[in-house]
Parts: C-alpha cells; structure tokens; sequence
C-alpha cells in the first residue's frame, strides 16, 4: 500500500467536483491511494460515480458541536483517522491538480503542509460577523494574518491524532458550537498555529477571474467561488474556465480547448472593462450624515 493518501469529501452536489478532482490526482500521482467520504444515505451513488476513481467511505462518528447539515463539510477532520499512511493530503472537491504536485506530501515530522491565503485576506475574513470580536480577544496574533487556505492541506496523522477533538475544543473556546454557517479556514488556522509550512499560491490558484500565469506555473487551481464550474452559471468566458475543462473534464482535443479559448478571448475587453469601472469608475458613496 502507498505511503500517502489523498481524502476529500461530498454530498451529490459537489460529486462531479469529487470526480474531477480525484481523476486528476490519478493521473498525476497514480502511486496515491484516494478517499472520498460521503453520507451514508448518498454512498452507493457516490460508488456508482466514482468507479475506481477513490474508496467511498462514510463518517466514522459524528463530529461533536457541529449541526448535522455541515457533518460533511467537516470531514476534513477525519484525514488523521487514516493513520495507516505516512501522509494524507485532505483536498477540497472543487479543486484540480494541472499537472504534479509532490511538495503536498512532503510533510516534515510534527508540521503540515498548507497554502498561504491573498495577503488581502485575514484569518477571521469569512468568520460571521459576530463572532470576530472574540475570535481578536483569543487569538490576536492570528487575527492580523493572512493564514492558510482551508481546501488544501497535509498532515502526517501520527502526529495530529484526533483533529475532530481538536475542532471541537476551538468551537467551544469560540463560544459557537453548533453554529449555523460553515466557516472552517479560520479554526483551522488556530488547530495548526505555527506548524504549518506554506507552499506558494501555484499550489492552490485561486485567482481564476483574472488572467492567469503560464499554465506551465500552475499546478494546483481552486475553483473557490460559487458557482462552481459544474454548475449552472458558471461563467464560461473567464479564464478558470479553460482550467476546468482541460484538467477538470481532462479535455484534450485542440479544437475543443481552442474553442474554449476563443470564447475567453472575446470577452477579454468587456473584462477588463468591467473590471476597471468597478475599482475606479463607481461614484464615491455621498455621505448624508
């Protein structure tokens, strides 16, 4: 059996996500044994989609304070149940590997592998409202960096043996078990803390409604807004889009990916166009104070 493992998770909406995804990762590490978990109820057509693609498991336990319908989307605290591996990398099903990607599984002793969010971005950025102020009282260091992306991450789980008590235990620090919106990258960063070594943003692309670097960078894209590309509305002319389609859908007939580009293309301007009228062409606000 493969040293490392790769784990991801799904209900029905997100499993074309969950086959890309997971096509990709056999492609580009075939040596990598693949894991998908979904709910008990969804398991035999998850098989039915997935093939050979991944194992198909369901929930060892149920993950204590958090509500039923976000079960799943927490999953990715089960990557240090699979402790028969060396390394398991738990990777978002909106997420595509382009081409490898080896550094993921390069996970030292005692430390995980992550990819740093937009200096933009602060850890409590997605965190509701009213819970960033105690979120600032806890962990104040935490709350002036920008932190890692929650899709991506390896750990080796000898070394985090129980992720969901170590969820559990932030949740009730934060005073919010049982809450109500999904909002994991931030508790994820405080589980962590300082151990995490960070890959550069080639390993998790999530710039996709910009111009892209080379595809020859890129190794790793996160499709991270909705809709998703499987989606309806997915907006076809930008330039993740071409992403899904080669390394997603694994289109490899030139006319088809040049067609695709050709529709990025004509509505390159109209982009651009829009783009810079919201960052500079808005009026200001009138202050009617």
């Amino acid at each position: 059996m493969s040293s490392k493992a790769v784990l991801t998770g799904c209900d029905l909406n997100y499993l074309p996500g969950a086959v890309a995804m997971l096509g990709s990762v056999a492609r580009h590490h075939p040596e990598v044994e693949r894991f998908c978990i979904v709910p008990e109820a969804e398991k035999t057509q998850a098989e039915a989609a997935l093939g050979g693609l991944a194992k198909v498991i369901t929930p060892p336990r149920r993950i204590p304070g958090v509500i039923d319908r976000l079960q799943i989307a927490h999953g990715k605290v089960f990557a240090s149940d699979l402790s028969y591996f060396e390394v398991v990398a738990w990777v978002d099903t909106d997420i595509v590997f382009c081409r490898p990607a080896p550094a993921i599984w390069d996970v030292r002793p005692g430390r995980a592998v992550a990819v740093r969010c937009p200096d933009t971005n602060r850890v409590p950025h997605n965190l509701p409202t009213e819970l960033r102020p105690r979120f600032a009282q806890l962990y104040p260091v935490l709350s002036a960096q920008p932190g890692f992306n929650g899709g991506l991450f390896a750990i080796r789980p000898k070394d985090w043996p129980d992720l969901t008590s170590d969820l559990h235990r932030v949740l009730i620090q934060m005073q919010c078990e049982n809450h109500p919106v999904y909002f994991d990258q931030p508790l994820l960063n405080v589980m962590f803390g300082d151990r995490v070594d960070l890959l550069d943003p080639t390993y998790n692309w999530t710039e996709l409604y910009d111009d892209p670097p080379s595809a020859r960078q890129v190794r790793v894209v996160h499709f991270a807004s909705k809709p998703k590309p499987w989606m309806t509305g997915y907006p076809r002319h930008e330039p993740g889009y071409w992403f899904w389609v080669r390394h997603g859908l694994a289109v490899t007939d030139p006319f088809r990916l040049a067609a695709v580009r050709a529709r990025i293309l004509a509505r390159t301007p109209r982009r651009l166009l829009g783009r810079l009228w919201r960052k500079y062409g808005r009026p200001s606000p009138v202050n009617k104070g």
